[in-house]
């Protein structure tokens, strides 16, 4: 989810620290390595930072701890501006994927999602997880 950050910013409110721009290094580096790049923000700027507008993406917020994750979920989902931020998924994943939905079918689409995500169901996901896993590991070196 994304939340679209309009250019001017009220007095009331203060945007996280984060980088002014992104450098061709750092922009690399995201191309290459986004876990690690987005890793070593988090480390430099702690778990919520600001990112600057990146390729087709808007500047927008990085929420890297588990209390910010919760409150962004939870949140009203009108405020949400997912579509426009998520275009350059939609070759991989299609207009009608929920990543690229807002509004009315976004929140239907979520509804059908939904109870494949609740606490028991996810607990019975949880031994094919640890399988998987285990067997991905057999073969390491």
């Amino acid at each position: 989810m994304t939340l679209i950050i309009e250019p001017k910013v009220s007095n009331n409110s203060k945007l996280p620290q984060g980088p002014n721009h992104y450098s061709l290094l750092a922009k690399l580096n995201f191309i290459f390595s986004p876990l690690s790049t987005l890793e070593s923000q988090r480390n430099r700027y702690g778990d919520i930072y600001y990112s600057p507008s990146f390729a087709s993406f808007p500047p927008f917020i990085i929420i890297a701890n588990a209390e910010g994750v919760e409150a962004l979920f939870t949140a009203d989902p009108k405020i949400f501006d997912t579509a426009s931020c998520n275009r350059a998924f939609q070759p991989l994943l299609g207009s009608q994927s929920i990543l690229q939905l807002d509004g009315n079918p976004h929140e239907q689409r979520r509804k059908l999602l939904m109870p494949s995500f609740h606490g028991q169901r996810l607990q019975s996901y949880g031994k094919i997880i640890i399988d998987v896993t285990q067997s991905i590991i057999k073969h390491w070196q």
